[in-house]
Formats: C-alpha cells, sequence, structure tokens
C-alpha cells in the first residue's frame, strides 16, 4: 500500500495543502475513527497544535487517517 501510486498522490496533496487544511483532515479523521472523543472543537485544536508544534510533517499520518474522515464529516453534520 505505502508504495502505490494513489498512496502517493495522497501524500503528495496532503503536503500542498495549507497547516489548518492539514489539520482538519487529520481531526475529521481523528472524529470519524471515534476513539479521540467527540468534542470537535477540542479534536481540532489538538490536531493543529500537533501539526504547527513540530518540525516533522505528518503527510503519511494525515494520509492514514483520510479512510475515517467521510465518517468524522457525517458526524459533525448530525450534531446538533
Amino acid at each position: 500500500m505505502f508504495d502505490s501510486p494513489a498512496y502517493h498522490r495522497l501524500n503528495n496533496a496532503i503536503e500542498k495543502l495549507s497547516i489548518v487544511e492539514q489539520a482538519d483532515i487529520l481531526a475529521l479523521g481523528w472524529l470519524g475513527r471515534g476513539y479521540d472523543g467527540d468534542d470537535w472543537k477540542t479534536i481540532r485544536a489538538h490536531a493543529k497544535a500537533m501539526i504547527e508544534g513540530s518540525d516533522t510533517r505528518f503527510f503519511r499520518y494525515v494520509g492514514s487517517m483520510a479512510i475515517y474522515v467521510e465518517k468524522g464529516v457525517a458526524i459533525l453534520r448530525s450534531a446538533p
């Protein structure tokens, strides 16, 4: 999987996003996978701080959370 062309395209696309956009993808992934809590503001702030506060870019990690993004978006849409 990590050598597939699709995986490389995903990482390249994520790399081109702003830090805020990367944090949003990461936070949506965390929300969607379900065991990082359900408070969007807290999850988003944690994701942004993690990405901003590191010299290491998390393209691969952010990409690995992409499979949960759709569910995370659904959760946000259904929130009161």
